[in-house]
Formats: C-alpha cells, sequence, structure tokens
C-alpha cells in the first residue's frame, strides 16, 4: 500500500536485553494504535523490512554487535527511518558515528517512561511526514517531467525553481533561478506586471485564475493563460507559489480572425449600402425619364448604372474575400478608370482634370482600385455645395425637383480635362511625379467633409511613387484628417461614414501609406504613397554601344567582402557577397561598369544560394559606392519573391517593395533615363513589363551592376547571372 495511505504503526527493538523490550513494551501500554515488534538477531531484524511496511522506529542498545554498522544498514534500506539508542554508558565515539544519521535520538538508561513515549511518537510520527513528503515530491517530479501540463514552482522571492518539460517550452536551465522581471526583460512593462502578480500571490495569498498575459512586440505578441495560487509554509506564511501556465497563442489569433471576420461582415454589408445609393438611384431616375420621355438615351444610362451595380457587387466581394497582397497581381491604367468612374459620380459644375500620361499605370487588382477611386471623387463632388449634400445632386438621375434633366449626367468627356491641360501640381519634381506612398484607412462618406461651393474641379495626377486624388473645395482642416479616416466618422446627420473607411482598407490591403494634405487650390488633396507606378510602358530608348563589367566593389566598403567571376564559355557570372561583420543596411558586392548618360542593364538571374530570406541578388544602379549614396536596384530574394529597393536621394531613408509573385522572376532589366529608373521583368527575355519607374537623384558616372547581398554576417551568398548584357541608350 502506498505510503500516503498507510500510516506505521509498529516499532520495531532489536536486542536481546529483555529488560529493554519490557521498557517500551510498558511505554507504549496506553498507544492502541502501535504494536511492538522484537527481533533478538540483528539479521533477523533486517530481513523484516522486506515484508514489512507499517514499521516507522527501531530501538538498539548495547547488546547489538557493532551498533553504528548495524545502522548504516538501516540507513542503506531506508535513510529516512528513525531510530533511538538506549544506552546506560555514553561511548562519545559511537555516538559520534551515530550523529551523522539525522534520524537517530540517543536517549540514557534508564529513561521515564513519559519520555521514551514522547520520544517513539514524535520519531514515528516525523516519519510518516518525511515519507509522504518525499512520495509526494516524486510525483510532482513524475507531474512535472512527464504530464505536458506546464506547471511552474516558485519562491518567495518569485524566483523560478521548477517547471514543467513541456514541448516548445522554455529552456529550463535558462528560467530556473530567475523571476519574471529577468525572464521576460525584453518586454519590460509585461516582466513587470507578471513579477507584480507574483509578489501579491505570495505576500497577500492573493489566488490569480485563468489570466491572460501577453509578452513580445506588437504583432507577434505571446499570450498565456495562467493560474497561480499560494504555496503555503508550515508556520501560516507563504513560501512560493504553483501555477499552471497555457499557451493560447493560437487561441487568441483565432479570436482576432473571428472579431475580423466579423468587422469584415458589418464592413461589406455598410459598403454595399454606400456604394449602390448612387448608381442605383441614378438607373432609377434615367428609367423614370424614359416611361415619360420614351428617351432612349436615359435607357442607355440606366443599363450603364445597373452594369455598374453590377461591377460594384463584383469588387465587394472581392475584398470581402480575398486576402491582402500587396502590390496586386495586375497593373490599372489609372486615367482611363478615373474616367469611367467620373461618369457616374460628376454633376453639372463638377470638372475632371487627369494630371498625369494617359498610359499611367498602378499594380492594383482592378476590383481594389475602382472603389478607391470612385469614393474619393464622389467624395469631392457631394460635399462641393455648401448646401445639405441631399441638395447638391437634386437626385440621382440628375434632374431638378422639377424632372428636368440636368447637365450634370453629361459622359465623363464632357467635364473631364487630359493630362494635356496646364498641371498645377501634377509633376512636382523633377521626374515628373512627387515621392511615393499607400493610402491609410480612411472614412468619409458623402456627407463625411463638406468641400465648398457650387463648382469643383477634381484633379488626380501621378506621384513620384503613387497618385493623388485632390479638389478646390475649403479642403479638410488638420485637426481632423486623422478623424475623417476612421470607418463611422460623419458630420451629417444622415451620414454613414463609409465611403473612406473603404479608401482606407483598399490603401492598407495594397501596402500603401495615405496622407491627407492641402491641394494646391486650397482644397483635400489625399495622397497615397508607396505605390508601384508606370508612367511610360514602353521604352522609348534605343540601345546603343555595350559597355562590359570590368569592375567589382563592396557597397559599403568594410566589413563587406566578395568575388565576381566570369565564365566566358558559359557566359556567366557568379557574385559571391561575404559580411563578416557590422554593416549598411543595403550591404552587397557588385560587378559593375562606369558610364554616363542613360543606361540599361539586363540579366537572367538563375541561382541564388543562402539561407536567410533577406539575402538577394540582382540589377544595381548607383552613382556611388558609399553607405549613403543614391541607388536603385530590382532583385529576387532567397525565398522567390521580386525585391524592389531604393536610396531616392542621398543621405535618404531606403525603400523596400516585395512582390509575392505566382511563380519568382528569372529575368530582370533596369533602366536609367535622366533622373528616372525603370524596373522590369520577363519570362523570356524579350518581352518586358514595367513594374515600378521612379526619380532618383544619380548624377554621372553611374554604376550599371550585378549585386549580390547577404544578410547574416559569416554567411556568405552566391549568386550566378547568365545572359547580361548592358546598353547605352540613345
Amino acid at each position: 500500500m502506498n505510503v500516503i495511505l498507510q500510516q506505521p504503526s509498529s516499532v520495531l527493538v532489536v536486542s536481546e536485553n529483555v529488560e529493554t523490550v519490557a521498557t517500551v513494551r510498558t511505554a507504549l501500554a496506553d498507544a492502541s494504535d502501535t504494536t511492538v515488534r522484537h527481533e533478538p538477531d540483528p539479521g533477523d531484524a533486517l530481513d523484516t523490512f522486506v515484508d514489512l511496511d507499517e514499521i516507522g522506529c527501531v530501538v538498539l542498545d548495547e547488546s547489538v554487535p557493532d551498533v553504528a554498522s548495524f545502522r548504516t544498514e538501516l540507513a542503506e534500506r531506508d535513510d529516512l527511518l528513525p531510530v533511538v539508542y538506549l544506552a546506560p554508558e555514553a561511548d562519545r565515539a559511537l555516538l559520534s558515528r551515530l550523529s551523522r544519521f539525522e534520524s537517530t535520538t540517543y536517549l540514557p538508561r534508564p529513561v521515564a517512561e513519559s519520555v521514551l513515549r514522547k520520544v517513539l511518537e514524535e520519531s514515528r510520527e516525523r516519519y510518516y511526514r518525511k515519507r509522504v513528503t518525499a512520495e509526494e515530491s516524486d510525483m510532482l517530479r513524475a507531474f512535472t517531467s512527464e504530464l505536458e501540463i506546464p506547471v511552474f514552482v516558485k519562491d518567495e522571492a518569485g524566483r523560478h525553481l521548477r517547471m514543467t518539460d513541456v514541448p516548445g517550452g522554455a529552456d529550463q536551465d535558462a528560467i530556473v533561478g530567475k523571476t519574471d522581471r529577468e525572464v521576460y526583460s525584453y518586454d519590460p512593462e509585461a516582466a513587470a506586471e507578471f513579477y507584480a502578480d507574483d509578489m501579491r500571490v505570495v505576500e497577500q495569498g492573493v489566488s490569480i485564475h485563468q489570466q491572460d498575459e501577453a509578452s513580445g512586440p506588437p504583432g507577434n505578441r505571446h499570450w498565456t493563460r495562467v493560474s497561480k495560487v499560494p504555496w503555503p509554509a508550515d508556520d501560516g506564511s507563504n513560501k512560493g507559489l504553483i501555477g499552471v501556465a497555457m499557451d493560447v497563442t493560437d487561441l487568441k489569433e483565432m479570436e482576432r480572425r473571428a472579431e475580423q471576420l466579423r468587422e469584415r461582415l458589418e464592413q461589406f454589408a455598410s459598403y454595399i449600402s454606400h456604394d449602390l445609393q448612387n448608381p442605383l438611384n441614378l438607373a432609377s431616375g434615367h428609367l423614370e425619364m424614359a416611361r415619360e420621355d420614351g428617351d432612349e438615351d436615359a435607357l442607355d444610362t440606366a443599363a450603364a448604372a445597373l452594369d455598374r451595380v453590377d461591377e460594384m457587387l463584383t469588387d465587394l466581394d472581392h475584398l470581402a474575400r480575398q486576402p491582402p497582397r500587396a502590390g496586386g497581381g495586375e497593373y490599372v491604367e489609372v486615367p482611363f478608370v478615373a474616367r469611367q468612374l467620373w461618369s457616374f459620380v460628376a454633376t453639372e459644375d463638377a470638372e475632371l482634370v487627369v494630371e498625369m500620361p494617359e498610359p499611367t499605370r498602378i499594380r492594383a487588382p482592378a476590383r481594389e482600385l475602382r472603389p478607391l477611386l470612385e469614393n474619393l471623387l464622389r467624395n469631392a463632388v457631394e460635399h462641393s455645395s455648401t448646401s445639405p449634400p441631399s441638395h447638391a445632386r437634386e437626385d440621382a438621375a440628375g434632374r431638378q425637383p422639377s424632372g428636368e434633366p440636368a447637365v450634370a449626367d453629361a459622359p465623363a468627356d464632357a467635364v473631364e480635362h487630359s493630362s494635356t491641360s496646364p498641371p498645377s501640381h501634377a509633376r512636382e519634381d523633377a521626374a515628373g511625379r512627387q515621392p511615393s506612398g499607400e493610402p491609410s484607412v480612411a472614412d468619409a462618406p458623402e456627407d463625411a467633409v463638406e468641400h465648398g461651393s457650387a463648382d469643383v474641379t477634381v484633379r488626380v495626377g501621378a506621384l513620384d511613387d503613387g497618385f493623388y486624388v485632390g479638389d478646390d473645395g475649403p479642403g479638410i482642416p488638420p485637426s481632423e484628417r486623422e478623424t475623417v479616416l476612421q470607418r463611422g466618422y460623419t458630420t451629417a446627420e444622415d451620414g454613414s461614414g463609409t465611403g473612406l473607411a473603404l479608401v482606407a482598407e483598399v490603401a492598407e490591403r495594397n501596402g500603401w501609406s495615405i496622407r491627407i494634405t492641402e491641394s494646391a487650390d486650397g482644397g483635400a488633396r489625399f495622397e497615397f504613397r508607396d505605390a508601384l507606378v508606370v508612367t511610360e510602358p514602353e521604352s522609348a530608348h534605343q540601345t546603343g554601344p555595350s559597355i562590359r563589367l570590368t569592375e567589382e566593389s563592396a557597397v559599403p566598403g568594410g566589413d563587406v567582402a566578395g568575388s565576381a567571376d566570369y565564365d566566358p564559355s558559359s557566359d556567366t557570372w557568379t557574385v559571391r557577397c561575404d559580411t563578416a561583420g557590422e554593416t549598411g543596411p543595403r550591404s552587397c558586392y557588385v560587378a559593375h561598369a562606369v558610364t554616363d548618360g542613360s543606361v540599361r542593364i539586363q540579366a537572367r538571374l538563375r541561382t541564388v544560394d543562402h539561407v536567410h530570406d533577406r539575402s538577394s541578388a540582382g540589377l544595381w544602379m548607383g552613382d556611388g559606392l558609399g553607405e549613403t549614396d543614391a541607388f536603385g536596384s530590382i532583385g529576387r530574394t532567397v525565398g522567390g519573391q521580386t525585391e524592389l529597393v531604393y536610396r531616392p536621394e542621398p543621405g535618404g531613408d531606403l525603400a523596400r517593395t516585395v512582390l509575392v509573385e505566382n511563380e519568382p522572376h528569372e529575368w530582370f532589366r533596369l533602366e536609367r533615363t535622366g533622373e528616372t529608373l525603370t524596373c522590369s521583368v520577363s519570362v523570356d527575355g524579350t518581352d518586358w513589363v514595367a513594374l515600378d519607374q521612379r526619380r532618383v537623384a544619380l548624377a554621372d558616372p553611374v554604376r550599371p551592376s550585378l549585386a549580390v547581398s547577404s544578410a547574416v554576417p559569416g554567411d556568405p551568398c552566391e549568386a550566378t547571372f547568365s545572359t547580361v548584357r548592358t546598353y547605352e541608350l540613345e
């Protein structure tokens, strides 16, 4: 039977002296729960322990030969078993040897019966408690080592004493002896909170149940559901705490996704209600006109509006179902889409001015760019009136209350200007565009912000790395520019606060940033940056003389080393980069030429050999090899993603875009004309598609290059290139 369930009930007397046996029996005569056993022979006494578990104490006297040796044999069988030694005289040498055993008590004879009884009962009771403690300790050891339940024990100072070794858990050697302030030092706020809870449990005796705790940086939080209870001591104080910590990070992620889904469903419903109102009213009004006047053009307009309803439902369904994918996978011609959408939002006094070249394309799904542009155009038009929004367009059919049709519903080309109109601020830098960005989450529907007089000019233009939509109304006060981006924000009684929320969501899905500022005409201007923009998809330059790559360099120098070797028999370059220590954020090794003017380099990147997904290889072009010099590059990461990296201005910040493609690209081209860099890809090295055009302040001479970047010091990255061609451009 387990020692916890069976309390020892026997005292074994090992002696040839019958007086000793009688003394023990007399002392325990009133103890009904205790049995006295007698074994005169020490050898037989040792055998007794094989069959009996109820012995709780052993009594010896001087009749036992070599008492110290016998005591040692007892300890080898059970080191917790107490021994009482009765002897008439104190043999100092023997007592010294017996004192090495903690549970040995010496009583000189003669001894009072009451004293002997007390010693024997207390010895037996201590033995039972020690055996129970040892058994429980063994149980806890098995519990913490065998069961995959994350249990931990801490002392009065909050230091870890023991914890379960569970798969994926923390390293015990790194945790034991440390408090949570040390274990979670990477997150000081969380560490202080966890430690304070430990001290409340220990010092105040408070129990904590099912408390969710988080540690780590935002976006990468680790969640634990913790219960802690006091670990009481015999004196009534607490000598520590015992707890259970369950990893609920996956559960929290599921809860987050469920909440996102709920919000998505709510947003989808609000978007449908908001966006369909205009084309449905337009179709209804023109159907009424057709019934009254027999106007076939009105029927055509109604049919177009209903087609737009179907298109909008498809777009919104895409937003609701498809996961975000930065940069999308297609390019949309912005001027065409803007004019197409204008026909559904324009009023009599509204004018659209497209301030970008006709072929300008932005990398984004058309189903996402259309809702963004339509809501921005509608926001500008419907808030251009100082009258209530319901009077800005007297009805969606474009008619006054009298029923007379208004000119406002004329097709887009009747009211818009093309890119040949005098640009007021479309091309605001030497490359013809401003720096780039990404739209943020915004939300100002038709009633969110009032935008001025009855007539409005809306301008759509290109930035250096994005685009903008602006108007000439009174604008948005700086204090409201962040607020209008919040879903549900509105300044009108009948507003829903939905339109700009959809704009913001599209921006966020595509990795764009958004900035609301004042336009050159004093109105509101929404700038979207960190987008990929191509204003001239087809290169207008012919190739001139070819250029050889004759030099190799580290960018920057210092701890960056490498090599570049050309094999003429296979027309293959092998470039290797190794960072030996701390380097700049885009350290690489390049094989390059040095030339002036317009230039193009193209190559097939066959392999990139490295273990770190931030390492990459591709084409690079800069006017210097320093850490802060301007440059642009396009290539492929070890993970197969297309990567574009720029430093547009000397000493400026890096801009990095990573595109997730269905298939990794192998063919890359980098072209410099003036201060514009064009990054292109191809599937066969013949037909090229421009991914991005951006202003980069490069001065002559420039260095068209093959480049390899290693992200891990001491772990080189190697790439092979073939069909490398470099040309001057005419």
